[in-house]
């Protein structure tokens, strides 16, 4: 076995402990978790976390489109 030291941002951390303590597990597991499921994703195959967003259009929108717009990026 080895030992690995991380420095993360505090708000990272209390996610994390929030985690453990809901999974009952300990820091060691949780990480050896996340790091197994990070590797054992199939190439080419997006290792963050996936977010869907859902809107409604009104229906003149639809038929008279509006100007185009700068597009706005999510993360």
């Amino acid at each position: 076995m080895s030992k690995l030291t991380v420095t993360i941002p505090d708000d990272l951390h209390q996610k994390i402990r929030e985690e453990l303590e809901r999974q009952s597990i300990t820091t060691s597991q949780f990480i050896e978790q996340a790091v197994t499921t990070f590797f054992e994703k199939p190439k080419g195959v997006s290792n963050m976390a996936t977010r869907t967003l859902a809107f409604q259009v009104q229906a003149r929108d639809l038929e008279h489109p509006r100007p185009k717009r700068n597009r706005l990026a999510l993360c």
